[in-house]
């Protein structure tokens, strides 16, 4: 019986078939692991929105500003009690929240330094207006994905109109139709606001 071995054809093709299956698999594990981080961010921000809530229904006003280190928006150091180089009061945290969720790609820092201004894709908390009493807020992320981004440059307005100087080598939100578009710097493009903003 005579043996036949496969030609170097054969090989090759099963080679690039090979190549293409991973290729498709490596994209799909990718594209579900950008899905799955949004979604936790959304998650994130509803429940800190949910916290808020809860915060306004008892206090009749949201937690304020925390101005004393200025320019830092980020909704951990914001909302959180006992990081470093905090005073005031008026924190989600241990009543409300546990933690306050922080971006699973951005996280604010060591709690040695927290105390920081870089806000790229931080999740951010600014109350409104930015003097107290605060009737109103804004929470903001940074998506991944396309479809989920909803900035509207509006908000920017209603930011500015609310006392906040917002500085834009830190802050640099984008609409979905700006998202991804090099050179287009977009430090943030989701939000969720109080409906008592409107």
């Amino acid at each position: 019986m005579k043996l036949r071995a496969f030609t170097l054809i054969e090989v090759l093709t099963v080679i690039f078939i090979i190549g293409i299956l991973v290729s498709l698999g490596a994209y799909g594990w990718a594209a579900s692991l950008t899905r799955s981080r949004d979604t936790q961010r959304i998650s994130a921000l509803l429940s800190t929105k949910n916290a808020l809530e809860q915060y306004y229904l008892e206090h009749r006003t949201y937690p304020a500003y925390k101005s004393h280190v200025p320019a830092v928006y980020a909704a951990r150091w914001q909302l959180e009690s006992s990081l470093p180089c905090q005073s005031g009061g008026g924190y989600l945290t241990p009543t409300y929240l546990t933690s306050v969720p922080e971006d699973p790609s951005h996280k604010l820092g060591s709690l040695v330094e927290p105390c920081q201004t870089t806000h790229y894709g931080q999740y951010l908390y600014l109350p409104t207006p930015k003097s107290p009493p605060a009737t109103g807020y804004y929470l903001i992320a940074r998506m991944e994905r396309n479809n989920n981004v909803n900035w509207k440059s509006e908000v920017l307005t209603k930011l500015t109109s609310a006392g906040y100087n917002l500085p834009t080598q830190t802050f640099a939100p984008c609409t979905a139709g700006q998202f991804g578009i090099d050179p287009v710097p977009c430090s943030h493009n989701y939000f969720i606001s109080s409906s008592r903003n409107n």
